[in-house]
């Protein structure tokens, strides 16, 4: 966490520097995967039972679409309590889509996925605007990075045997 947090603060920081036809594609992307990291390392925290003062150590100190819900769900003490508390912000959506997944099958992975997944078509939504700029070569590695991420998935679950419906439900990729 402490590289994430290193790197997307040093990327916030360039974003302020950026000419404005950039800044705003840029701003989304980056900010979108702030608010996915600081969500999983509060609930994965929370899942291991973390204390309240390293959670708020730990989590990135930047806010995009995540306000009130982050100091919430830090002092939440369970889970359970925390999925409730981003269920009523801006990603309150997908984390009420996979919520009781995530509890009947006691992981979660399943937000997690779907965090990524939302996070990929932010990301390709970049290529709908114009003009060509930063924000689209860095959703083009983001999504790049994710297609490798689904080969790697699909070439491990066969070696494993697994269906292909259970590889599918792994895949970040929108088909």
């Amino acid at each position: 966490m402490a590289v994430d947090r290193f790197h997307l603060s040093s990327l916030w920081a360039i974003i302020g520097k950026l000419d404005n036809w950039d800044k705003e594609p840029v701003r989304d992307i980056v900010g979108t995967e702030v608010d996915a990291a600081n969500m999983g390392l509060i609930l994965r925290g929370k899942h291991l039972g973390m204390s309240f003062s390293t959670l708020r150590d730990l989590v990135i100190p930047i806010r995009y679409k995540l306000r009130q819900e982050v100091e919430i769900t830090i002092e939440a003490a369970t889970v359970a309590e925390a999925m409730q508390a981003f269920s009523s912000g801006h990603y309150g959506t997908i984390v009420s889509d996979v919520r009781a997944e995530c509890e009947q099958q006691m992981t979660l992975l399943p937000l997690e996925l779907a965090l990524k997944r939302h996070f990929a078509q932010r990301c390709s939504r970049t290529f709908v605007g114009y003009p060509f700029g930063i924000g689209p070569l860095l959703a083009f590695t983001n999504l790049k990075y994710f297609e490798a991420l689904d080969i790697r998935t699909i070439l491990l679950g066969k070696k494993e045997r697994k269906s292909a419906e259970s590889l599918r439900r792994l895949l970040l990729s929108t088909i």
